[in-house]
């Protein structure tokens, strides 16, 4: 059996499920065993520790459940007790203190090699690579440092404010702070506002800052009434985005109308989905070439 801790894997929780199951097979296939009642408590409690991420604070609880329903009866105890001798394993090494290094072998303790009243200083972050627009030589990124690029992307203001007339517009930035695309929209008027469905018309601009290739998802919202828009969503904007995405160092504007449900003057502007904006990132960061696998 593997040994576990607090901080086990769910496959250390499903180990022992299994054998919490062997047991109660075991006492229901005892001529002897009488106490069903008992078993089903067994059951509810090996459902609630699947559901949990550490099968220790469990621990106790089975396994004097399981001792109760042992020693009610010898036959019991026999078809029971490698469950038993499970169960007791387990338990003792979730009560086993955390390993720590022995000399000569293993990373030394980090304490041990700081001044008495200072603190470790934590690693810095990995720096993204640096898609930036440039006219110079690039080189494609490579599946990690895509990675990486991906999880620093986000919008900056995640919304904005749009009335009738006005422009919101919100900046793609890296988890440096450098801004690679920026999204904006013009509400230029709403026509037939005397009517049941107003026509609103819009102006977009997509700007690409960065060495990728850039589209945008968008949603614009009432405030406070997320889904009380008709016709301005997510499928809207696919349509005009998708004909004008800009190449890297190029912006695009286009028009687009939408039918509205009222006579509405303001909307809150949201672009969605920052981490797949970009794609087919270049860089202008020298790589060795025996690591470039994505040329």
């Amino acid at each position: 059996m593997e040994a576990f801790s607090g901080s086990e894997p769910w496959h250390s929780v499903r180990a022992l499920a299994k054998i919490v199951l062997c047991a109660v097979l075991a006492l229901l296939s005892s001529a002897a065993a009488q106490d069903m009642q008992a078993a089903q408590e067994l059951m509810d409690l090996t459902q609630q520790m699947k559901s949990a991420d550490d099968p220790c604070p469990y621990l106790p609880q089975i396994r004097a459940k399981m001792n109760q329903m042992a020693n009610s009866d010898p036959d019991v105890y026999e078809a029971m007790k490698p469950s038993l001798d499970d169960i007791n394993a387990m338990d003792l090494r979730c009560n086993a203190p955390a390993p720590s290094n022995v000399a000569g072998k293993g990373s030394p303790d980090a304490s041990a090699s700081q001044p008495e009243g200072s603190t470790a200083t934590p690693p810095a972050p990995p720096t993204p690579a640096d898609v930036r627009y440039t006219a110079g030589g690039t080189r494609m990124l490579t599946d990690d440092e895509y990675d990486q690029l991906r999880q620093g992307l986000h919008y900056d203001p995640p919304t904005a404010v749009l009335n009738v007339g006005g422009t919101a517009a919100s900046n793609l930035v890296d988890g440096n702070g450098a801004i690679l695309a920026t999204v904006a929209v013009q509400w230029i008027k709403t026509e037939g506002t005397s009517g049941p469905a107003p026509l609103a018309r819009f102006r977009g601009t997509l700007t690409n800052r960065s060495n990728c290739l850039f589209s945008s998802d968008a949603v614009m919202v009432l405030p406070n009434q997320p889904d009380d828009v008709w016709g301005v969503n997510s499928g809207t904007w696919l349509t005009w985005v998708t004909p004008n995405e800009p190449l890297p160092g190029q912006s695009k504007t286009f028009l687009g109308n939408a039918t509205l449900r009222s006579a509405y003057s303001t909307f809150v502007f949201k672009p969605l989905d920052a981490e797949h904006a970009l794609t087919q990132c270049r860089t202008a960061k020298p790589l060795t070439p025996a690591l470039d696998t994505n040329e």
